[in-house]
């Protein structure tokens, strides 16, 4: 397993050599599932009660002037931040392990929670619930401005995958966007109702400003205020990053920016952001991009095909059946490597 992959000896990155911490590994409680269980589309709530609130890192993380964030994807509703947490620092741990550094502890790690904003704010502009059979249909937005970049988006990523124009058809979902989430699908391995819900949710942060200011006002709430920041984000998340970099505090320097499984390399979604388009952040010193051929939320990778201003990204081969999943990204010793190097160079003086 990922939690237990730390060689024998290996010196945490992390608080977790504070006199007293638990080892990195302990993050995994005895009975907890596999690293993954709880981003998988469908799965249950499970262990603590889930807050709806982030975490912060220990004060002494890193030395106090360093700071690790975890920039979570969509889908996380009902679950409880502090697993997730120790999730994705087991995947990273694993990657850390196998890239022959020391390994970190969740506690180490700052972890903003957006979920219950990100649904009650698109709860929140919907009508009355839609009686439909599709369960396609039911998990694409309501019809109007959201509904169309939904469907662009769709069929942006099914033409991108090698999908032929003439496969598609002309009534909306029922055709065009049906045959995009069926090629992404067969091309992928992916479950087209999880294609669908990715989808949708990031139009609808895109399109609708309330659901935008309220994903970036709940991160703001769990973020640092000062220091060197080392910013990892998933999905969704991803977007959220370039839109939440220019509202960070004035005293957060971001050495590092990762971004994995993201849509940022597709036309709809890099038209949409704040800044206007595919232009590098100025606050960033440097800018890491992982994606896996197989993930139709990353089909627009790689990056540097479309975004203007140096960035550094490798592709990863993820079990096809997890091709999106977090952990996977992170277990990649190429990837861990990238976070873990900043995090243990000596401070500025």
């Amino acid at each position: 397993p990922v939690e237990t992959a730390a060689r024998a000896g290996a010196p945490p990155i992390g608080a977790a050599a504070r006199a007293g911490a638990p080892p990195a590994a302990t993050g995994a409680r005895p009975g907890a599932p596999p690293a993954g269980t709880a981003l998988r589309a469908g799965a249950p709530p499970v262990g603590i009660g889930a807050t709806g609130v982030g975490l912060p890192s220990s004060p002494t993380a890193f030395g106090g002037s360093r700071h690790l964030v975890f920039l979570h994807g969509r889908g996380q509703q009902g679950r409880d931040p502090e697993l997730l947490r120790r999730y994705w620092t087991a995947g990273l741990n694993g990657g850390l392990t196998r890239a022959g550094l020391g390994t970190i502890a969740p506690a180490d790690v700052w972890f903003p929670f957006y979920a219950p904003q990100l649904i009650q704010a698109m709860r929140t502009g919907e009508a009355l619930p839609r009686a439909v059979d599709d369960p396609l249909e039911a998990a694409a937005p309501e019809p109007g401005a959201t509904r169309q970049l939904y469907e662009r988006m769709i069929t942006e990523a099914a033409a991108r995958a090698g999908m032929p124009a003439e496969r598609a058809g002309a009534e909306g979902l029922g055709d065009a966007v049906h045959q995009g989430l069926s090629w992404l699908a067969d091309t992928t391995d992916l479950d087209r109702l999880l294609i669908a819900a990715i989808f949708a949710d990031v139009a609808a942060y895109l399109d609708d400003e309330q659901v935008r200011e309220a994903v970036l006002d709940r991160v703001l709430r769990t973020m640092p205020r000062t220091g060197r920041l080392v910013l990892v984000s998933h999905s969704l998340g991803t977007v959220v990053a370039m839109d939440l970099l220019p509202r960070l505090d004035p005293g957060v320097e971001v050495e590092l920016l990762v971004t994995a499984g993201s849509p940022l390399g597709m036309d709809s979604v890099h038209q949409r952001l704040l800044s206007g388009g595919p232009q590098r952040p100025d606050r960033v010193a440097h800018w890491f991009n992982a994606w896996c051929p197989v993930d139709p939320v990353a089909i627009g990778c790689p990056l540097s095909d479309h975004w203007l201003g140096e960035l550094a990204e490798t592709p990863v081969a993820n079990p096809a059946a997890r091709a999106h999943d977090i952990e996977e990204y992170l277990a990649h010793p190429e990837v861990a490597h990238v976070i873990g190097i900043p995090l243990t160079a000596p401070a500025p003086v």
